[in-house]
């Protein structure tokens, strides 16, 4: 039988990691780090994945230690590869075996959700009452859980389309400024030509959850296979379109990159989109400026994310973002507090690398500073860039339970069924149904 509940099967998920590791789940007695260049001072560990060069601490932590003499903060990078995947893993044996954390940061609202439901954060709620801080009015995400703040924004993310602006231009098209979903499809059909090996598609579809479901995204609530009340939620005709849209656009327009090939080839999105091979690609805000390796040889513009009808009253899009928040197992919560909070204003802004969760954010410098910081700033269409986080809404954000992991593989399944032809939609929606219910009902026994 199953284990019952969210937080069993997430400590057994931790227990079961120790014990491969060959350390024991049980606590063990914590002792806080001791300070070293000023005994006085209080000295803080902050686990995160990135790395000096991605992560730009050493400038972050002189600037907080020069407005908070008393307090000096460790960068706690657990992996070499800037892996956030590969960071969890430690980050959960190192709860599993009881070790000391201060400040921990997240990639992912659903990943977060996880560590929050297992008693690994501190809840901030106390501290942000003292400082008469609002989340919900002060940053652009509210990551709220069961009515409590256990961590709080810092990189913003938000879906949006970038498009090769010198395609646009040859095919006589203007850089959206008010379109649909429909009208998304139409312009990946006069996007793409040529034939055979040579062939530019219109846009790139990713092998991932979210591109099986572009249609629900454009929500500015229950966005998700499961509802914000626990019900399931596949009932929404949206879900119905998504897989429709794709399919028309893969199967009957050609002009966007087959799955086959992308599963098959292993086709990465970056790639496919800076080599010209696709014209269109839906992105999150972190494009701005993480090219990889590529240098573009075209101007990128930038498009919101589509309304699926012309009255929808704006343009939500799915947002998500790093949250930093307070470990339980902290000595020094009031000074760990104090760093989390200040990176998560004037911190992410001096670091320069993402766009800041919060509101009182130049966001318009923070975009040049992106900007500058690319290999090719020529490359970047700044006007149409912040048009669109000008008029961009983002929905609510989507924590989703302990098993989404699961459902979001039970959706690709089925959807890769239908868009391989094996069934048709309707019994692709049947069946997916059937399957969430199968595991919303085995994990609340």
């Amino acid at each position: 039988m199953r284990k019952k509940g969210l937080v069993v099967s997430i400590c057994f998920a931790l227990a079961a990691t120790a014990v491969l590791a060959g350390c024991s789940p049980e606590k063990k007695a914590a002792t806080p780090p001791a300070s070293t260049a000023n005994q006085d001072a209080v000295t803080i560990n902050f686990y995160h994945w990135y790395n000096e060069e991605t992560g730009n601490w050493s400038k972050v932590i002189k600037a907080f230690e020069e407005k908070n003499p008393g307090i000096k903060v460790q960068s706690k990078p657990l992996v070499d590869n800037v892996s956030a995947p590969e960071y969890l893993k430690k980050l959960d044996l190192m709860t599993a075996s009881g070790e000391y954390m201060d400040v921990v940061m997240f990639h992912d609202a659903g990943e977060f959700a996880k560590r929050v439901k297992i008693g690994m954060m501190e809840p901030l709620d106390g501290y942000l009452s003292k400082d008469g801080v609002d989340v919900s009015k002060e940053y652009l995400i509210d990551p709220k859980i069961d009515g409590k703040y256990y961590g709080l924004p810092a990189k913003y993310i938000i879906a949006m389309i970038m498009l090769n602006k010198k395609q646009l231009d040859e095919a006589g098209l203007p850089i959206p400024q008010d379109w649909t979903w429909k009208e998304f499809a139409e312009y990946a059909k006069k996007l793409t030509k040529g034939e055979g090996p040579t062939k530019t598609y219109g846009a790139f579809l990713r092998d991932q959850y979210l591109h099986y479901t572009l249609n629900m995204s454009g929500l500015p609530q229950d966005s998700y296979i499961i509802k914000d009340d626990s019900s399931s939620n596949i009932t929404n005709p949206l879900f119905k379109q998504s897989l429709e849209l794709r399919n028309q656009m893969e199967n009957i327009d050609k002009s966007s990159v087959p799955l086959s090939d992308t599963i098959s080839q292993k086709l990465d999105y970056r790639q496919q989109f800076f080599t010209g091979k696709a014209n269109m690609l839906i992105a999150g805000s972190w494009m701005i400026s993480e090219w990889g390796n590529f240098k573009p040889d075209f101007e990128i513009a930038w498009a919101p994310y589509p309304k699926n009808s012309p009255s929808d009253p704006a343009y939500y899009a799915r947002t998500s973002g790093d949250i930093i928040g307070v470990a339980k197992s902290s000595k020094h919560k009031e000074a760990a507090y104090k760093f989390a909070r200040w990176f998560s204003t004037e911190g992410i802004v001096v670091q320069g690398l993402s766009l800041p969760g919060w509101k009182q954010a130049d966001q318009a410098k923070a975009v040049d500073t992106l900007i500058a910081g690319t290999k090719t700033p020529q490359a970047v269409d700044k006007k149409s860039l912040m048009d669109v986080l000008g008029k961009s809404v983002g929905s609510k954000i989507v924590i989703p339970p302990a098993y989404g992991p699961e459902v979001e593989k039970a959706f690709v399944d089925e959807a890769q069924l239908y868009l391989f032809d094996k069934q048709n939609v309707d019994t692709t929606l049947t069946k997916i149904q059937e399957k969430v219910q199968k595991i919303m009902t085995s994990n609340k026994k």
